[in-house]
C-alpha cells in the first residue's frame, strides 16, 4: 500500500462481551478499511507517540468513560469510528456529545468501509498539512499595501494557531539587493533567456535587477527560517525600478510560498493550499466576472512557472517597469478559494475548469479564465476581498475539511 495515508485506531470494548467474538469483529472492521485501499489502518495500544493520526474504534457500548479518558491523549479533532452492532453507535454518539460539551473537536465516522476509509484518508492528509502549517514561520516584508483594507489577520489569531510572524523592513531587502550589485548570476540569466522576452519591455539590466531581488528574498527566507513570505512589492518600483514578480514566481517553484502586496489572508490561503496538495498556488486579482457563464477571470503579474504551459517575460502591468510573468496555465480542473476575515473564520471555495483565453492588454500579465461549477454570486454579495487563490485540480473537499476541522469556530461537521 505504497503512498497511502496511515491511521492508528485504539479499539475499546466492554468486558461483558465475548473476547473471541470481539477480536474477530475488530479484525473484520480493520481489514474492511484496509481493503478499501484509501488508508492503512493499524491498531494502537495507546503507547506510541509519533505523528501518525490516531482515533478511537468503539466496538461496543459501555465504554463511554474509557473513551473520554483515551481521548485526552489524542490530538483534535478526535476521530471516532462506530459500526452497526453491539451498541457501538449509541456509545459513540454519547462520547461525541460529551467532547463537544467540553469544547473539544470530534468527528464521528459511520458507514460502509469504503466511505469511512475515504474519510479517514482525507483526515490524515488534512492533519499532516495542518501540523506543518501550525509550525510555520511567515515573513511580512514591509507593511501590507495601502489598498488592502480587508486582508489583514489579527496577530493574536496567528499566535493562537501556532504560527510565528516575522516582520521585516523593506529596507533590509533593499540593502541585500544593492549588496549583490556586480554579481553576474550568469546561470540565472541564461535560464531566463530561454523563455520568451518581450522587447523592448525587458532588457539585460532589468533581468539582472529582478534576479538580485530573488536572491535577496531567498537570503532573507533562509536566514529567518521562513516557510512563506509576502512583500509590499510596489515599493520596489520606486527604489529599484523593478518588482518582485520574478522572485515570487521562482520562490513558489522552489517550495517557499511567496505572495504579493503584504496580503496575509492570501498568503495563508496559498500556504495551506501548498501543504494540502504539494503544489504551488496562483494568487490573482478577481478582474472580471460573468455570472451567466459561471466564469471568473484572475489576473496578476506573477505566476509559478510550474503551473504554466508557456510563459513570456514582460514588464509589470501597472508601472510598465521591471519583469512581469505572462503565463498561460495548463487547462483542466482547478479550485478557486480564499480563507478570509481577520479571524480566518470564512472560506470561499469553488471548483471548475481553466478555459483557454487570449490575454488582453488592459489587465495584469498572467490571465486565467476559470469556468466554475456554479455561479459565483458570493464574490459579489459577500466578498472576502480581492485576491483569490487558484490550485490545479479538484480540492474543495480537502479545503473544506481543513477549514471546518481547524479554523471554523462553529461546531465541526459529522462525516461518514
Amino acid at each position: 500500500m505504497v503512498g497511502v495515508d496511515k491511521v492508528r485506531l485504539r479499539a475499546l470494548s466492554s468486558s461483558l462481551h465475548k473476547k473471541g467474538e470481539l477480536a474477530a469483529l475488530k479484525a473484520q472492521l480493520i481489514a474492511g478499511l484496509n481493503a478499501a485501499g484509501e488508508v492503512l489502518v493499524e491498531e494502537s495500544s495507546g503507547a506510541k507517540r509519533d505523528l501518525t493520526p490516531e482515533g478511537l474504534l468503539i466496538l461496543t457500548g459501555g465504554v463511554e468513560r474509557e473513551a473520554l479518558e483515551a481521548a485526552r491523549a489524542l490530538r483534535e479533532p478526535i476521530v471516532i469510528l462506530a459500526h452497526p452492532r453491539h451498541n457501538s453507535l449509541p456509545a459513540a454518539l454519547e462520547v461525541l456529545a460529551r467532547l463537544r460539551q467540553e469544547g473539544r473537536q470530534g468527528l464521528l465516522l459511520y458507514g460502509e468501509p469504503d466511505q469511512v476509509a475515504a474519510r479517514l484518508a482525507l483526515q490524515a492528509r488534512v492533519a499532516a498539512a495542518w501540523r506543518k502549517f501550525a509550525g510555520s514561520r511567515l515573513g511580512l516584508i514591509g507593511r501590507p499595501s495601502d489598498w488592502l483594507v480587508a486582508s489583514g489577520v489579527k496577530p493574536e489569531r496567528l499566535r493562537e494557531l501556532g504560527i510565528e510572524l516575522v516582520e521585516l523592513d523593506t529596507a533590509e531587502l533593499l540593502g541585500r539587493v544593492r549588496a549583490l550589485e556586480g554579481r553576474a548570476f550568469d546561470n540565472d540569466l541564461r535560464k531566463l533567456r530561454q523563455g520568451r522576452l518581450r522587447r523592448p519591455e525587458v532588457d539585460h539590466e532589468t533581468l539582472a535587477v529582478a534576479i538580485r531581488v530573488y536572491h535577496g528574498l531567498r537570503e532573507l527566507a533562509e536566514e529567518h527560517g521562513l516557510s512563506a513570505l509576502t512583500i509590499r512589492c510596489f515599493d520596489l518600483i520606486e527604489s529599484l525600478g523593478n518588482t518582485a514578480c520574478y522572485a515570487l514566481s521562482r520562490l513558489n517553484d522552489e517550495g517557499i510560498t511567496a505572495g504579493c502586496e503584504g496580503d496575509m489572508q492570501a498568503l495563508l490561503s496559498m500556504h495551506l493550499g501548498r501543504l494540502l496538495t504539494g503544489q504551488p498556488a496562483f494568487m490573482g486579482n478577481v478582474a472580471q466576472l460573468d455570472l451567466a457563464k459561471c466564469q471568473v477571470l484572475l489576473a496578476h503579474c506573477t505566476c509559478p512557472l510550474a503551473l504554466a504551459s508557456s510563459h513570456e517575460l514582460r514588464s509589470h502591468f501597472e508601472s510598465g517597469r521591471g519583469v512581469g510573468i505572462a503565463a498561460r496555465l495548463h487547462p483542466g480542473p482547478a479550485t478557486l478559494f480564499r480563507i478570509g476575515e481577520e479571524e480566518l473564520s470564512r472560506l470561499f471555495v469553488a471548483q471548475g475548469m481553466i478555459r483557454p483565453r487570449e490575454p488582453e492588454e488592459g489587465l495584469c500579465r498572467t490571465q486565467v479564465l476559470i469556468e466554475l461549477e456554479r455561479p459565483p454570486e458570493e464574490l459579489l454579495e459577500a466578498p472576502l476581498g480581492n485576491h483569490h487563490v487558484l490550485l490545479l485540480g479538484r480540492h474543495r473537499e480537502e479545503l473544506e475539511a481543513l477549514f471546518h476541522t481547524y479554523l471554523w469556530k462553529g461546531v465541526p461537521q459529522i462525516g461518514g
